[in-house]
């Protein structure tokens, strides 16, 4: 997740990679930093490389400025 400052305020960014790859396969764009703005870059991410949640994806987060946030992992189960 990242931040840019715009004429009408911040503007947050999830991004997805596929590290095989090395491509953005999911990603998602807002004006808050909620949990909702990276789970719906994994669901792009997972739609585009036609994964369903019972398929097995490992998963990595970098935790970067957001350390806290855990619930990601803990959707994928679901």
């Amino acid at each position: 997740m990242t931040y840019v400052r715009t004429w009408t305020g911040w503007v947050y960014v999830a991004f997805v990679l596929d590290v095989y790859s090395r491509m953005i396969v999911g990603w998602q764009l807002a004006g808050h930093l909620r949990t909702d703005l990276p789970l719906e870059a994994l669901e792009m991410a997972l739609w585009q490389r036609k994964i369903r949640h019972s398929d097995g994806l490992i998963h990595h987060s970098d935790r970067g400025s957001q350390g806290g946030f855990n619930w990601s992992s803990q959707h994928l189960n679901v």
